[in-house]
């Protein structure tokens, strides 16, 4: 038996023998039992029944795991007539917060995600959590129909990914006087600089790859440039990802920024923004060279440390989705503050325990985070029949073309796609560590010949 040629965007059929693995709208699998205060759906409380500490105090300089890119929980919008989103399970905010407490703010809205029984009439007990998003790279949306290009819209002589707001609307995902915000197949491309960013670099290399085989193929057709364009794209983002990025720090976003720099081809800073004043706020991005300068922050890891509430947001989830507990205050970090926050060290929340154990030899993340990710990523690739280098089948990559990819790196995908001079060897190394290369050299390895197709 063999698989289409062409990968179906809501991921089913990537998998012969279980047509349904990882598709959109099926269940997700638990690890371990679910750890719900009723057994089924309601959030956990503290081992003497009080309520689990408000996620804003149990912020550590901690940020995002590579969730953004294969998954995402979908707010559940059962029952709103009666509980609109903002109070289905609120984040309180203690008075003293120090960023949000000079407002006069006491809570942030948090949405429940999707299940099975309250929006597909699934019984099942407890609660099971609906995929939404599916493969790494996988994802079809924004699609021009005109030579296999995504859509983008041309701002300051610049392309980028395709403005929400066509009708002088200034709304962004909630936040209001927002005189750009990006459309993209993920729903949260605004949230912050650094999505928005990668976003925008993506998108304007798929349409490099894009014109690049319509010159090698004049005859191709839109819709096979767009698929060939999109199957290039994610097979290089999947070895970006498991060649060089999990090796090395082993999670990808441990640290989501709260200061972004801007870094000009000197490699000075020349400013720097808070990540909470610009959240679902990318205008800044498209003006003059901003965009290349936030992008030389990432490669160059010019964090500085500060506050931000992405953390609570995750922690928020965990008790959302009945995330169970940690076993042991001695196998981690801040022991004293945990002491203070939680009852027991059973009622800490598995996303701050599995942050807070110290990292395996030669790490990045402690034991627990890393058997869930290696669990996680083992699965995406060896259950998916369109994994880049998987042979035999329709549309599986010629060795000359997998050669041909796996030559390239995040480096080539930056430098096609921003004016910067030159990239890190290793971009996800210290900078101490890697030697530049000129884009010029990159651009010039950016060679798609075998892709040409015999007449």
């Amino acid at each position: 038996m063999f698989l289409k040629e062409i990968q179906e965007a809501n991921g089913s059929c990537n998998n012969l023998k279980n047509p349904l693995w990882g598709s959109s709208e099926t269940l997700y699998i638990r690890l371990s039992e679910a750890a719900y205060n009723d057994g089924n759906y309601g959030v956990r409380k503290q081992s003497n029944g009080s309520l689990l500490p408000i996620p804003r105090k149990v912020q550590f300089q901690f940020g995002q795991w590579i969730t953004h890119n294969i998954t995402i929980l979908t707010p559940d919008s059962s029952g709103l007539e009666k509980y609109p989103y903002q109070c289905q399970l609120p984040i309180e905010l203690p008075t003293d917060d120090p960023v949000f407490g000079r407002h006069g703010r006491k809570c942030m809205e948090f949405r429940r995600a999707m299940t099975a029984a309250n929006n597909f009439n699934c019984s099942i007990t407890p609660q099971i959590p609906v995929i939404v998003r599916t493969r790494i790279g996988q994802g079809k949306f924004n699609q021009s129909f005109n030579g296999g290009r995504l859509i983008t819209d041309v701002i300051n002589k610049n392309e980028y990914c395709p403005l929400r707001k066509k009708s002088g609307s200034l709304l962004c995902d909630g936040r209001d006087n927002v005189g750009v915000c990006f459309e993209a197949g993920d729903p949260r491309i605004n949230q912050h600089f650094g999505i928005t960013s990668y976003s925008i670099v993506f998108t304007r290399f798929h349409n490099v790859v894009a014109d690049m085989l319509h010159q090698l193929n004049l005859r191709w057709s839109d819709e096979v440039l767009y698929q060939e364009a999109r199957k290039f794209v994610s097979a290089l983002y999947q070895i970006i990802i498991y060649r060089d990025y999990l090796p090395i720090l082993l999670v990808p976003h441990n640290t989501i920024v709260s200061f972004y720099n801007y870094v000009d081809k000197d490699y000075e800073i020349v400013d720097s923004v808070k990540l909470n004043e610009w959240m679902s706020i990318p205008v800044p991005l498209v003006e003059g060279s901003n965009l290349d300068e936030i992008i030389s922050n990432f490669m160059f890891h010019n964090i500085i440390p500060g506050d931000q509430d992405l953390l609570s947001v995750e922690i928020q989830g965990g008790r959302d989705c009945g995330l169970p507990e940690i076993y042991s205050f001695e196998d981690l970090s801040y022991v004293k503050k945990l002491k203070e926050l939680y009852t027991t060290v059973y009622d800490i929340d598995l996303l701050v325990g599995a942050l807070l154990e110290p990292p395996v030899n030669g790490g990045t993340v402690g034991p627990t985070a890393q058997c869930i990710l290696a669990d996680v990523f083992y699965r995406i690739r060896y259950g998916d029949g369109f994994f880049f280098d998987v042979r035999g089948q329709p549309g599986s990559c010629s060795l000359a073309q997998l050669k041909t990819l796996r030559n390239m790196d995040l480096g080539h995908v930056i430098c096609a796609t921003t004016d910067l001079d030159e990239v890190p060897s290793n971009i996800f190394d210290p900078l101490s560590y890697s030697q530049m290369v000129t884009c010029q050299n990159h651009l010039l390895s950016l060679d798609l010949s075998v892709w040409r197709e015999s007449p």
